[in-house]
């Protein structure tokens, strides 16, 4: 049971800290005047967006499994 604890958190932890960095790229992406900055963050959003996507659906799966095993 502590392993599944541990990528129960370890899935909550990545996800925060995807949302965090979003949050961080967000406010650089207003605060820069530098066209060319300003489109590579807004890539870079773009790829955490997918991230968290991408961790949601995991974490939808391990939720899941973890249901179907109990």
């Amino acid at each position: 049971m502590g392993i599944q604890r541990n990528i129960k958190q370890s899935l909550e932890l990545s996800y925060s800290s995807l949302k965090e960095v979003k949050s961080y790229l967000n406010n650089a992406h207003q605060s820069i005047n530098d066209e060319e900055m300003k489109s590579e963050i807004k890539d870079n959003i773009k790829t955490v967006n997918e991230l968290i996507t991408n961790c949601e659906n995991i974490t939808k799966t391990y939720e899941k499994q973890q249901g179907q095993n109990n």
